[in-house]
């Protein structure tokens, strides 16, 4: 090759590059696909109510309008259906993963447990949709606030979880840091523990925004009924306040600091954190695989961000997600790794914990 047909050469390659740096990056198309949605839950429950809710929404504002067929894999916590979606998720958009907070608490209190063949750190979180919580009690404690827990003798309150290392222990650690160590009831579902509390079996519960508002505040009227506080919810800078559906009732770092004199710290309240992330905040959402092109993201953030302002969504939505917004893109990236990430120290304290408790 001579001089003058390598300088055409270059000049050609050159060309070639600067056309293909300047043309516009290829957007996620997905007419004519079938968008798999792994729900980790049987039919019928909190996360699979919430999946059904959302995906014929979701699926009006992916472009190209796809088919999304959900396909319940139940089991483990969860972790079932996490695992066949870490096994099976193809990286093209064309498989996601719902979840709800058990699944966090399945990973948070037994990452290395030989069940658990998935990285929750790889996936993209592309939406979470937070429920804010209510401690409450009857009568029978004798308090009528939040500031008053921390004089109550151990063992008088009588709370119900579901399973030692289910979302329930949230309530346990929160009493515990609060002041005073619960007496737990172990294996009552939801409808059960009220079923318990209502006849007077348990003294104290806590209960989602939405349940507290229809079962208990009827009973709150009556004085059947204390709320004594609430989780919280965090503000735009992150910083935890007054849940807004519940402006008039402390937050549990309210709380902590009227009994204590100072805000929460320490291990302890690290693990609270994490519990707080997994159970309120990403209470249910929705996952992509680890991988996918930036293009088939952006179509899930966009998707997610029209659905979140279509009327038609939001009216369908109201007694699902009651006061409480989707969180989407990156906060919702954020929010996920804050509900899946533990420190060894935080680890350590609360397998020591669980251990005392419950034996395990």
């Amino acid at each position: 090759m001579n001089l003058k047909q390598k300088m055409i050469a270059t000049l050609g390659a050159v060309s070639l590059v600067s056309a293909m740096a300047a043309a516009p990056a290829v957007a996620a198309d997905f007419t004519g696909k079938t968008i798999r949605v792994v729900a980790p839950f049987a039919p019928g429950g909190g996360g699979d109510l919430w999946t059904r809710l959302v995906v014929p929404h979701l699926a009006r504002h992916l472009p190209g309008k796809p088919t999304m067929i959900i396909e319940n894999i139940a089991g483990g916590g969860q972790v079932t259906g996490a695992n066949t979606f870490e096994r099976e998720a193809t990286k093209d958009g064309l498989t996601v993963l719902t979840v709800s907070s058990s699944l966090f608490f399945s990973y948070s209190l037994a990452p290395d447990a030989k069940k658990i063949q998935f990285d929750p750190h790889k996936w993209r979180a592309v939406a979470a949709s937070p429920v804010g919580s209510v401690f409450y009690v009857n009568q029978d404690p004798g308090v009528k606030t939040a500031k008053e827990l921390g004089k109550v003798e151990d063992g008088k309150l009588v709370v119900p979880i579901a399973a030692p290392r289910g979302s329930d222990i949230r309530t346990l650690l929160s009493l515990e840091l609060l002041g005073t160590q619960a007496r737990p009831v172990v294996g009552l579902d939801a409808s059960e523990a009220n079923l318990a509390f209502f006849r007077g079996e348990l003294n104290g519960g806590r209960e989602t925004a939405g349940t507290f508002k229809q079962a208990f505040e009827p009973l709150v009227k009556e004085g059947k009924v204390i709320p004594l506080f609430s989780f919280g919810y965090p503000d735009k800078n992150g910083k935890l306040g007054r849940d807004p559906e519940f402006p008039d009732l402390p937050s549990f770092d309210e709380a902590y600091k009227q009994i204590h004199g100072k805000d929460p710290s320490g291990p302890a309240y690290d693990v609270w954190k994490v519990f707080f992330y997994s159970g309120v905040i990403n209470s249910k959402g929705m996952v992509l695989p680890g991988g996918c092109p930036q293009d088939v993201v952006d179509a899930y953030d966009k998707a997610f961000e029209a659905m979140s302002k279509d009327p038609v969504f939001i009216e369908a939505a109201k007694a699902e997600l009651g006061g409480y917004p989707l969180v989407l893109g990156d906060a919702a990236q954020k929010s996920w790794e804050n509900a899946i990430t533990m420190s060894p120290e935080t680890r350590k304290w609360v397998d020591e914990w669980l251990k005392e408790r419950f034996k395990i």
